[in-house]
């Protein structure tokens, strides 16, 4: 979509924004109904050391509510 597509470019790494550009994106895949695309976006951000307490709540919170389990820390 569109709102993906404009997002992508902050999601690269290094970006500054990356993190939360890929929940966006999480987020707009699940409004698809790409459950599967969202998972893996949010496996992306739960792997990444820079993953704050905050964002990584919420992307497990998301996860478990797509029906996937998050890995064990």
């Amino acid at each position: 979509t569109e709102l993906i597509s404009r997002l992508e470019p902050l999601a690269l790494p290094g970006a500054p924004y990356r993190l939360l550009a890929l929940e966006q994106i999480a987020l707009a895949e699940v409004s698809r109904g790409e459950q599967a695309a969202a998972l893996d976006v949010l496996a992306e951000i739960l792997a990444d050391d820079a993953t704050g307490q905050g964002l990584r709540q919420r992307a497990e919170q998301l996860i478990v509510a797509l029906g996937g389990a998050p890995d064990p820390v």
